[in-house]
């Protein structure tokens, strides 16, 4: 069954097409991020690919006279909730053009959404939203009509300075990941997702993928954690700006001046690229981050090491999004680094009080791919 196209007042809702590409680019552009600190993620050249890593892409359209002035997108894809893996939807780019907001445009584009994915079964609706966005929150609190979105807490994403120093760990040697460690890998891994809500099963392939694309644009590297040979923790340091490029544009005056101090101490250090107001944060991404019960230590080992890569690839960031009550969270402590927030909270297309029964899990978010 598939939503039908409503009209009223010259716009239009209906699914998008690859022809819609060069508008959603704009739209993207026109429409940055609202918050506390401001980003406008472009996705230039392809819009929909960054959908696509994440698994089917859905995307809405709204119309005025031919011209797309608004979008909402959904990722399906299967993913652990509660322990068993279904397929669930990534929520995201809700976007109306601000010459045409107010008119209730989103809430149309989530109503013909959530038909849509009530058609294809998919229950768990999970997203995100910028800390500071009201708009976005005053739909998701359902003052709408719309349905009520569920919080589920906040994702601490630390933009963490690099540094060209790894240091040692006496106890866990920090090497890249070889092919006869892959399946060592994706257990660990496979048992951290099993642990948080949303999160996909990881496999070989997709980590073979990243550790084949080692010394090669654009940059990977699958870094392992051994203890007597064996390996105990493991983390990826990914570029993914083929899929989006991370423009910031707005910051508090505190954060202001410390980034200008912050050019001038590391004006001597070439390896330091500091962000600037309407320029690319050329950045970095840890994912499939894990470790074996009892060494949480090893991480700590893994992100310097990650933080070397940094520096050397001259990226502004290496990014790393935790939820608030994630175990791992301690591994960046001491770091200079940057905090975004974002409220995380999930809704269901078909039984609406299933999502209450969520809360008390930690839920997982990959934010290369937000």
């Amino acid at each position: 069954m598939r939503p039908e196209i409503q009209s009223d007042d010259k716009i239009e809702i209906r699914e998008a097409t690859e022809l819609d590409n060069e508008a959603l680019l704009a739209l993207t552009r026109a429409t940055p991020m609202g918050g506390k600190i401001a980003l406008r993620i472009d996705r230039e050249p392809d819009f929909f690919r960054l959908l696509r890593a994440r698994g089917e892409a859905i995307v809405y359209v709204a119309t005025h006279e031919g011209v797309i002035i608004g979008c909402l997108s959904a990722a399906v894809h299967v993913a652990y909730v509660r322990g068993a893996l279904e397929k669930i939807a990534h929520v995201g780019d809700m976007k109306v053009h601000p010459q045409f907001r107010g008119r209730g445009i989103t809430l149309r584009l989530i109503g013909v959404l959530q038909v849509r994915l009530q058609a294809e079964c998919v229950d768990v609706c999970f997203s995100l939203v910028a800390d500071g966005n009201k708009p976005v929150m005053t739909i998701a609190e359902g003052k709408h009509g719309t349905p009520a979105q569920v919080q589920l807490g906040r994702f601490f994403v630390e933009q963490l300075i690099p540094s060209p120093f790894a240091g040692r760990s006496k106890k866990y040697a920090i090497e890249r990941a070889a092919e006869q460690d892959l399946k060592s890998i994706v257990t660990i891994l496979d048992q951290v997702s099993r642990d948080r809500n949303f999160s996909p099963r990881i496999t070989v392939e997709e980590i073979r993928e990243c550790a084949q694309r080692d010394h090669s644009a654009p940059f990977c590297a699958v870094l392992v954690a051994r203890d007597g040979g064996r390996i105990v923790a493991t983390l990826t340091v990914d570029d993914t700006r083929n899929f989006r490029q991370n423009v910031l544009v707005g910051l508090p005056s505190a954060l202001r001046i410390l980034l200008l101090v912050l050019r001038v101490l590391t004006f001597p250090i070439p390896g330091f690229n500091v962000p600037r107001l309407d320029a690319e944060l050329p950045m970095l991404y840890v994912r499939y981050l894990g470790c074996k019960a009892g060494h949480e230590e090893a991480l700590r080992a893994l992100l310097s090491q990650a933080r070397k890569l940094a520096y050397e690839q001259r990226v502004t960031f290496l990014s790393l999004g935790l939820h608030e009550r994630d175990p791992m969270r301690p591994v960046v402590d001491g770091i200079l680094r940057f905090t975004f927030t974002s409220r995380s909270m999930a809704t269901s297309a078909i039984t609406p009080e299933r999502v209450k029964t969520l809360v008390d899990l930690i839920p997982y978010e990959d934010f290369a791919l937000v």
